[in-house]
Formats: C-alpha cells, structure tokens, sequence
C-alpha cells in the first residue's frame, strides 16, 4: 500500500525532523528525503502556476498526461542562509492517464548545495505521495524523486509538494521532467549564478503572484 504524506503526519513530521537529504554537488546514491515543515502558501518569487504536460514513449504513445507546478521562494528558515531560495514543485496525474510517473528529475543545480525531500507545511497536498527516495547525478546537476517503490504516482493521484532547499540567490529558468518507460519534459526553475554571501531581500516577494493552494484544482478519490 502507497504511503501517503497525511500518513501519521505528526510522527513522520517528527522523525523527519533528525535526518536531512543534503545531496552534495559530487552526487549521490538514493537516500532517504527530508520532511521539511516549509509552507507553501506564498507569495513567491516566481511561479509557473497550474500547467499541463504530457508523457510520450519511444513510439509516440501517449501514457501519462496530468498538470504540475513550480514556485521558487525566498526561505527566512532556509537551513544554507536566511533568504536563500528554496524550489517546488508538484506533480498530478490525470484518472485517464494509462501507466504510472516512477520518477520525477529536476535540473540544472551545478554546484549548488541542497537539502531534498518534501514538505508538510501549510500549503501541502491532503494525500500527496511521499518519494521513497532522493538522489543527486555525479556532475550535481540533477535532482531526483523516486517513487517507483511505491508503486508510482498512478492515475488520479498527486505528489506531496516536492522540496530542494539550496544556498542559492538567484534563480532561472529549469527542466522539470516527469518519467516512467514514456517522458514529460517541461520548464520549471533551476539556481542560477554563484551563490552569494548575502540573502535575497524580501522586498522582491512583492505581490509577485497569488498564494499556492498548490494544486487546488480538484482532489482524488481515494484508490
């Protein structure tokens, strides 16, 4: 059975709290994701708002299509520095889609630092499903979420709002891509720049854009 992310929440809050998937920019094996308490309500600096994707395999076979979101967001409680930026994003499957999302990348963090995992704050999704895993690619320009030993993001259903909390200032423009045997790359946000010593000022959080319910468009029937 899938666990879901409204799962006994205070105590895998809790335990969340001891551990954190600080994935280095040399790389790394899959370990276990951080459970970050970060709301996600806004305002942000930058966000896609609700998008569609659509997942196609090697004979141009449609197998996943469903709507994401990313936002990136200027983190007081930022573990690298107070203001460096933290990056979500969230992923929900359509109940007409025909296989499961096993695995969810995002690029390019070079040689960012970053803590990965998922968050429970204010904002996350009733019944979005945790990755089992994180990992990083050996150059540090990938980030992964795992699920597929979950048995994947199946049709009608949604991640938890994914998290990688950085050391970065400044961001740009990032792929998002959305995989299992068919793939969906869409633009999402990425660091970009050094790191600087300084913190980004929240003045620029100015009524950018509106709150997240993340995804408020509709919630799933439990399978």
């Amino acid at each position: 059975m899938k666990t879901r992310g409204c799962s006994v929440l205070a105590v895998v809050f809790a335990a969340g709290l001891s551990q954190a998937a600080i994935l280095p920019p040399t790389g790394s094996s899959p370990a276990p994701p951080t459970v970050f308490g970060t709301d996600v309500t806004g305002p942000f600096l930058a966000d896609t708002g609700l998008l569609n994707f659509t997942a196609t395999n090697s004979l141009g076979q449609t197998t996943i299509t469903g709507e994401y979101r990313a936002a990136v967001y200027s983190d007081p409680a930022n573990g690298f520095c107070a203001g460096c930026l933290d990056f979500f994003v969230v992923v929900d499957s359509d109940v007409t889609s025909t296989d499961d999302a096993n695995r969810i990348t995002l690029a390019n963090f070079g040689s960012f630092l970053t803590d990965v995992g998922y968050t429970l704050g204010n904002g996350s999704i009733p019944g979005g499903l945790d990755p089992a895993s994180v990992d990083r690619s050996k150059n540090g320009n990938v980030i992964g979420f795992n699920f597929y030993s979950l048995g994947g993001i199946g049709p009608g259903e949604a991640s938890q709002v994914l998290e990688i909390e950085t050391n970065a200032t400044s961001y740009t423009k990032g792929t998002l891509q959305i995989i299992d045997s068919s793939v969906a790359s869409v633009t999402a946000f990425a660091p970009s720049a050094v790191p600087e010593a300084s913190s980004v000022s929240m003045t620029l959080l100015g009524g950018l854009l509106l709150g997240l319910g993340f995804i408020g468009r509709r919630r799933r029937a439990t399978r």
